[in-house]
């Protein structure tokens, strides 16, 4: 590795209160990857992070467990992307919905909304899945890319139901144990709490600080596992996801294939233009990657507790970056500008 341009990064950001701390990951395929930790778990500096340090995941949930489940199930023969999703929810088999295939859900492409309120009631989990089902589309299916949490989702319920197993556990053995991530799970157990970053102060759903459950709102009245968020995770387990992905680009996986990693990372192709690819986002633009990862042979995807995850397999690096930047509020939005510095320096520290 060349000199290591990243920890002075992570410093800066740190003292310009983009977030308390940080745990990063980057390096290569053929070389030992780094880990480095700064900072605290809070604002008032009481803990400080180390690399063994558990971050809520967020919208990473939707690449490591939702879209790492349809990858291996696809490589198994279980998942088409092509495969209506009626086939699974039955209630879609309606006129305006019939027409939705799984590859519209992981490319953002379904015609649903991007959100709505499912927190503050008293339904059930899975009355609120039918909530969620019941959902009137924004507009008709691949007409328009719309980054939807309710599409991730429906598409979690669907893995449910081709796996027959719930989605946490069919996460863990199909993903997580065989890669030796046991530190990434939905729900961490109230033992490992205290090592936890905490995030925001939830005034107006739960009146307390979050920490060791799932920040996101929504995710939480589903009680902490859906495909759009509730995963929780070290710098150290994701970085065993990420070389698995650059090993299955070589076609020496044994979990995911050569010909379904490059179907799920190369563009979707179903609305013009489109950045997003099946899961996976791919960098356009001012994007989070930076400036300096490969605009055709990169994927990756961020978390809005701020969290990011950016893969080039062209160069075979990689780059983690977990932080609580929304702790103790979500207003703080500095985390913008240090992805992209951190994603253009790892690029020069490894290539």
């Amino acid at each position: 590795m060349k000199k290591n341009l990243v920890p002075p990064i992570l410093r800066k950001a740190i003292e310009d209160g983009a977030f308390p701390g940080c745990v990063a990951s980057y390096g290569s395929l053929n070389s030992n990857f780094t880990l480095e930790a700064q900072g605290f778990l809070e604002q008032e500096k009481k803990s400080e992070v180390t690399q063994n340090t558990i971050y809520d995941l967020a919208s990473l949930t939707k690449v490591i467990a939702t879209t790492g489940l349809a990858m291996v199930l696809h490589s198994e023969g279980r998942f088409e992307t092509q495969q209506p999703v009626d086939t699974w929810i039955k209630e879609f088999q309606s006129e305006d919905k019939q027409s939705i295939e799984l590859r519209h859900l992981l490319a953002h492409a379904s015609g649903l909304p991007a959100w709505k309120k499912l927190w503050g009631s008293k339904k059930s989990r899975e009355e609120l899945i039918q909530v969620v089902i019941h959902t009137p589309l924004e507009n008709p299916p691949a007409t328009r890319t719309r980054y939807s949490d309710l599409g991730a989702i429906l598409l979690g319920e669907c893995l449910t139901q081709i796996g027959q197993t719930p989605l946490a556990t069919l996460a863990w053995e199909k993903v997580f144990a065989p890669l030796d991530m046991r530190e990434t799970y939905f729900r961490p157990p109230p033992r490992e709490f205290f090592r936890v970053a905490p995030t925001e102060f939830d005034k107006p759903y739960r009146n307390k600080l979050i920490q060791g459950e799932v920040h996101d709102e929504n995710a939480h009245a589903l009680g902490g596992v859906a495909g759009h968020a509730g995963l929780f995770s070290t710098a150290l387990d994701l970085s065993l996801f990420a070389q698995e992905i650059l090993k299955s680009f070589r076609g020496q996986s044994p979990l995911i294939r050569k010909s379904t990693m490059e179907l799920f990372s190369k563009r979707a192709g179903i609305i013009p233009r489109s950045s997003r690819a099946l899961g996976w986002d791919t960098p356009s633009g001012r994007s989070s990657a930076g400036n300096l990862f490969s605009r055709t042979h990169s994927i990756g995807h961020t978390g809005f507790t701020g969290t990011s995850i950016w893969i080039d397999y062209d160069k075979e690096i990689f780059g983690i970056l977990l932080t609580n930047r929304v702790h103790p509020t979500r207003a703080n939005r500095k985390i913008s500008q240090v992805r992209r510095d951190f994603y253009d320096a790892v690029y020069k520290s490894c290539v």
